[in-house]
């Protein structure tokens, strides 16, 4: 059987490792280079499915990760006020994806991973039961290929899911993440311990930052944040915020390095106003921040023209960042399509479950955002620190 996958983040490589390990010929087309798919060090929080998920397909990769013995939460002062037990690991998105990436190169099935590809629609051929796959290459030229599966994991904005529901679209929450890495080395040990083997959290009405360690390169560990701000002008990001040094405005991410000067030193003086001293430190002490706007997006649906046409993570459900799922669903909705390839779960079951799975996860990440009184259009939002404790 010949498969595309539409995206090559990490739930495109999941899917396009199951479908291989299944014996099928598969091309990742992913529509940016590697370096830009790189995570720039952010951090991930280990779930059940990446584990599993893990354990079966690169039992041989050693993922390096950090442990985490419970969630602590800051007041204003930096004070400790509360603590929750709660043992986690977790690991960078960077050591993620080359993990995934040498596991998929690897092998002795044909498969290839395409940069600069992207895909645009996928349209359904019934005189050969095929599907006929539009997509651009890295020279911009228009190509079209029959294929037996498509996988569409091209994320929240995916235009393979646009192709096929043409009123599923995003919407904006009205508030965005700033997310940044410290080296271990380049911030205060008393900050520092503060951090390690811990989920530290400070909540107040409107705002969020969580901090926790993750390992990173050369032997290093990094100082992984994000700080949730509200930021809107007409139901959209702000375009001042979301405009690049190259003055492209992007309505995602924008990419570490493309901040400018001017916003970052507006954020780091907004960080002394607002956060505990320790976080100021953090934030003050970070040289490539990059920003990540939050949308909301689920698909009624995930199997298209009898389970020729799948999508899967973020395309089926844009989770917002509160729940640390994203990469838990990509992986989970992966081991579901290990069972319905080779059998052993019907496509009803693959529905349910994947279904079920990404309606709940992705209502848990909107409740959160409420409680905290996130995105500047709900204004019956409650701020509680307890509900959000619970859900998280």
């Amino acid at each position: 059987m010949k498969v595309i996958v539409a995206g090559g983040s990490l739930g495109g490589l999941f899917a396009g490792i199951v479908a291989k390990s299944q014996g099928h010929s598969v091309h990742i087309l992913e529509r940016h280079t590697s370096a830009r798919v790189r995570g720039s060090g952010a951090g991930i929080v280990l779930g059940k499915s990446i584990r599993e998920f893990l354990s079966r397909f690169s039992p041989n990769h050693q993922l390096e990760t950090v442990t985490s013995d419970g969630h602590f939460f800051l007041d204003r002062a930096g004070t400790i006020i509360r603590t929750i037990e709660k043992h986690q690991e977790t690991t960078s998105w960077d050591q993620l994806y080359l993990i995934a990436r040498e596991t998929f190169d690897g092998g002795e099935v044909e498969s290839k991973y395409l940069e600069g590809h992207t895909v645009t629609k996928a349209d359904v051929r019934i005189e050969d039961d095929k599907i006929e796959v539009s997509y651009t290459d890295a020279d911009r030229i228009l190509k079209r290929e029959e294929v037996d599966l498509l996988l569409g994991a091209d994320g929240a904005f995916s235009a393979l899911r646009r192709s096929l529901l043409e009123d599923v679209a995003p919407s904006y929450a009205g508030y965005v993440a700033w997310r940044g890495i410290v080296v271990e080395d380049e911030i205060a040990p008393t900050i520092f311990d503060l951090c390690l083997n811990k989920l530290v959290f400070y909540n107040s009405p409107g705002c969020q930052m969580v901090v926790y360690v993750v390992p990173g390169e050369e032997g290093k560990r990094y100082v992984n944040w994000v700080w949730y701000c509200d930021s809107e002008e007409n139901s959209l990001p702000s375009p001042e915020l979301m405009t690049g040094n190259d003055g492209s405005v992007h309505r995602v991410t924008l990419q570490a390095g493309q901040v400018r000067p001017e916003v970052w030193d507006s954020q780091k003086n907004f960080a002394q106003e607002v956060l505990p001293p320790q976080f100021y430190e953090i934030v003050q002490s970070t040289h490539r921040p990059f920003v990540q706007a939050i949308w909301d997006v689920i698909s009624p649906q995930n199997f298209f023209h009898e389970g020729k046409v799948i999508l899967i993570g973020d395309a089926l459900a844009g989770l917002r960042p509160h729940t640390g799922a994203g990469t838990e669903q990509a992986a989970f909705h992966s081991l579901i399509l290990e069972n319905l390839l080779n059998e052993s779960a019907s496509p009803e079951e693959f529905i349910r479950l994947t279904m079920e799975h990404s309606q709940y996860i992705q209502s848990i990440g909107v409740q959160i955002g409420e409680k905290i009184g996130l995105g500047a259009r709900r204004e019956d939002n409650a701020f509680r620190t307890d509900r959000q404790a619970q859900l998280f």
